[in-house]
């Protein structure tokens, strides 16, 4: 192919921007004295957007940044600092998003003690921010900078942060059509704030959306990180009456005992089958969670019935789904070693068998070490196993509730491989009564008697 001579090709010349240009990405100092840049840039923020576009505005709230940045000594007692909030309120108005989202980062970088977040709340900035926050954008960068004012509140004066923005918050965490990333986000700085402040965030009905978090988030372990706020808040006397048992933590037991319970909102395109197997699963290391600790425990075994009750009574339901879920369940919490899921009886007896080799004997795994801590029993028997007392009395609460009887009509009416993992459960159960107990008498006489 013919080439053109190099005196007539076309070289491509670098775009030259003029800095009259709206296009340009301005960059301002500041670096006269305090009146003189708080007048600068109140000047510069509040022009119209045909005089001053909305590139430079941005350039002087981050040039304003920097300046914050540096140290500001002086300025926030300066008498005109307060044209500068009123023309920041104004800016959370602009049409520009990215005129909002720098905006909201100069008043993150102002927040520094409880008295500048009251000054804030008295021109009703709290307000706009919470309306930049729960605006619904493709490019949400204005609730970034809105979610990061907030957990900017959370970390210097969490005892004043308004009641608006967290009602804000647990509008986004229990809204499942926004974005994944930042609805955990929104869950995080809940369960952060609840354990400062929860007064606010009982009054913002933000530890419900918690507890629905824990079940409604896709990552099942991050919902077990949610629920170690609650239990730090039922663990203390002065803030458990912030959790309200029969409203709140209902919604942990929502998907076994509420058979039209939805994981996500109308319109959701996944798998339905998908979505009830994997609330199902959210839902069991949530009670778990509850069941490893003795404030949940005690919250469970309420006498009115909603709670240990209401989940074994569950089990004579004739759904596969949730007779499977509270059975792996109850084979977790009582750290027993569930059998493989078939019809086959003896099969699934002989996967129990603790002298079966497992894959964590291998040579190039832990081998001797851990076939040792399976197999062999514990040598030190003059001090008493606290693990085993707990484990007592989580039994006594199960067997109280009606945990056999329950086993025993699943066992009666449930299909083969239900049949066949209730049977075992129930027969793991009386292996651990007769350990625990050492009554062959009397406590399993009263068990027999419910077959």
């Amino acid at each position: 192919a013919a080439t053109l001579p190099r005196s007539s090709r076309k070289v491509r010349k670098p775009l030259s921007r003029t800095r009259g240009s709206g296009a340009d990405f301005a960059h301002v100092e500041l670096r006269g004295g305090v009146a003189e840049t708080i007048n600068l840039v109140v000047v510069s923020v509040s022009a119209s957007d045909r005089s001053v576009s909305a590139v430079r505005k941005v350039a002087y709230l981050n040039a304003f940044v920097r300046v914050l940045q540096r140290g500001r000594a002086g300025l926030l007692q300066h008498p005109s600092f307060g044209k500068l909030l009123y023309s920041l309120r104004a800016c959370l108005l602009n049409q520009q998003r990215s005129v909002r989202a720098a905006t909201l980062r100069t008043l993150r970088y102002l927040v520094s003690d409880g008295d500048m977040v009251q000054r804030l709340v008295n021109i009703k900035l709290d307000l706009l921010i919470m309306r930049s926050f729960d605006s619904v954008d493709a490019r949400p960068v204005e609730r970034i900078q809105a979610l990061r004012f907030i957990r900017k509140l959370c970390v210097v004066c969490p005892q004043h942060i308004p009641q608006s923005l967290v009602i804000a918050l647990v509008a986004t965490a229990e809204h499942s059509n926004v974005e994944e990333k930042l609805t955990n986000a929104a869950l995080a700085t809940l369960s952060e704030l609840a354990v400062v402040n929860p007064s606010v965030v009982a009054f913002s009905r933000g530890i419900k959306a918690i507890l629905r978090g824990t079940v409604d988030c896709m990552a099942n372990r991050m919902g077990e990180s949610l629920l170690m706020s609650i239990l730090y808040l039922l663990n203390h006397p002065d803030t458990r009456c912030f959790v309200r048992p029969h409203v709140d933590l209902e919604a942990i037991i929502a998907p076994f005992t509420d058979t039209h319970y939805r994981h996500f909102a109308e319109g959701h395109k996944d798998d339905p089958k998908e979505d009830r197997r994997r609330q199902v699963q959210a839902a069991q290391i949530s009670v778990a969670t509850m069941f490893r600790s003795w404030a949940g425990l005690i919250s469970f075994c309420n006498p009115s019935g909603w709670g240990l009750q209401s989940l074994v009574g569950v089990l004579r339901l004739p759904n596969s789904v949730i007779q499977r879920g509270i059975m792996d369940l109850l084979y977790d919490i009582f750290k027993l070693n569930a059998p493989e899921w078939t019809d086959d009886f003896e099969q699934a007896l002989a996967s129990t068998d603790l002298c079966r080799p497992r894959d964590s004997w291998r040579l190039e795994e832990q081998w001797v070490v851990e076939e040792a801590k399976v197999v062999l029993s514990h040598l030190r028997k003059g001090r008493t196993n606290l693990v085993t007392c707990y484990f007592a009395m989580l039994l006594t609460t199960f067997i109280q509730a009606g945990v056999f009887e329950s086993l025993v009509d699943v066992v009666r009416s449930g299909d083969e491989y239900i049949t066949v993992q209730a049977t075992i459960l129930l027969g793991e159960l009386l292996h651990l009564v007769l350990v625990l107990f050492k009554l062959t008498s009397v406590v399993l006489v009263v068990c027999v008697c419910c077959f």
